[in-house]
């Protein structure tokens, strides 16, 4: 398949900026003869995207000469290797859940849900009237009005 100048730009802008790659270096780049019409062009790309950097891919094609200039033959592999026709390329983040643990009973000991939890040191609370009110200032400051919170 041949591919316009256009198309190869589109191609490059909507996955290298649809994927966030950034920090691109080439290595490694090599143009060897192969006869007078054609020559073998290859090289490294390393590059960042925001799951990690990419090191050392290879690339390689052939530059062949069309009357009186050359032209590269391109493929979508020389976006990504392995890379072919109509592929495309997306990134998106996406919010991990992590297994529920429960015990022979059915009960959970490890489960996705929001768990809210206080603890109070009673020493610190003071005594009589002190304590009463430091409980009471903790009890008022609750954002779960649902909660009921009991001394021990």
């Amino acid at each position: 398949m041949d591919y316009s100048l256009d198309t190869v730009i589109e191609k490059y802008e909507n996955i290298f900026n649809g994927i966030q790659i950034n920090q691109v270096h080439a290595s490694n780049v090599t143009l060897s003869e192969i006869n007078d019409d054609e020559q073998d062009f290859s090289f490294q790309l390393s590059f960042t995207t925001p799951l990690g950097k990419l090191e050392n891919l290879q690339y390689h094609t052939k530059i062949v000469k069309t009357g009186d200039h050359f032209q590269m033959k391109w493929d979508p592999s020389l976006i990504l290797p392995g890379m072919e026709g109509k592929d495309k390329v997306s990134f998106r983040r996406l919010k991990a859940e992590r297994g529920e643990i429960k015990d022979r009973l059915g009960n959970g000991l490890a489960v996705n849900q929001d768990f809210i939890s206080i603890g109070v040191v009673p020493k610190e609370l003071g005594q009589g009237d002190e304590e009463k009110k430091g409980f009471m200032k903790l009890v008022n400051n609750l954002t779960y009005p649902s909660m009921k919170l009991t001394k021990s």
